[in-house]
């Protein structure tokens, strides 16, 4: 059992969307965990050599980070598709800090306070402090390729958006150089700017392979392959 195992229990069970008529959703604790995990890696980064953040504050403030989503749906202020769908904001992430000081109680003092800390800036650009740094660039890449897809899926199944409507924003987003943008300007270490890239395009390929499979290029391809007229009827 790893040290983190009782701090990990506690913090799933906050952070699964169970309001108690439908199955726990665990939109919120894969993401938080997925922080979590990649706040921990991005402390090896090399700018931060001379200043490694504390391990055990980094490890409190990506599992508690944005705790406050599931604070507010259990009040019944947010519904459970809303979760992570706009940045998380100020009185949020002061829930966030009640509720990991609530859970880590048995925690050291001086790492949950670097952990509230680290809730509270790390929404600053400008922020020094590692750990906010780290938990800052974690939750960004938590949101890059693939799972930036899939919670837009599920935003728009929620609102009764169709596939082609994800397709098109995501089309406009390239076009107006988004993601660009979020790469350059948003991330403060070159390894998170190099695996968003790298998330980028295994997202765009997956878009681009979901627009030719709904508009069934893939069987036209295939029927020319064979010499078969693969024009579709319009609807």
């Amino acid at each position: 059992m790893s040290r983190w195992t009782p701090l990990i229990d506690r913090a799933r069970k906050v952070l699964l969307l169970d309001n108690g008529s439908l199955p726990a959703d665990p939109w919120l604790w894969e993401f938080s965990e997925r922080v979590t995990r990649m706040a921990a890696m991005l402390s090896r980064a090399p700018e931060l050599a001379k200043d490694p953040p504390d391990e055990t504050a980094v490890v409190l403030s990506g599992l508690f980070a944005n705790a406050g989503w599931a604070v507010q749906v259990r009040q019944g202020e947010l519904q459970r598709h809303q979760v992570l769908g706009r940045p998380t904001n100020e009185i949020q992430r002061e829930t966030a800090v009640i509720t990991m000081n609530e859970c880590a109680a048995d925690f050291p003092a001086e790492s949950l306070q670097l952990a509230a800390q680290a809730i509270r800036q790390c929404n600053d650009r400008y922020t020094g402090m590692p750990e906010a740094q780290v938990l800052s660039d974690a939750e960004s890449l938590a949101d890059f390729g693939i799972p930036y897809i899939l919670r837009q899926f599920r935003r728009n199944q929620s609102e009764g958006r169709s596939l082609q409507e994800m397709i098109d924003g995501w089309t406009r987003q390239r076009e107006y150089s988004f993601w660009d943008a979020r790469i350059n300007d948003g991330l403060r270490f070159e390894v998170s700017r190099a695996v968003a890239r790298q998330r980028f395009e295994d997202a765009d390929h997956c878009i681009q392979s979901l627009a030719a499979q709904l508009q069934t290029q893939d069987i036209g391809r295939v029927l020319d392959e064979l010499g078969i007229e693969s024009a579709a009827p319009e609807l």
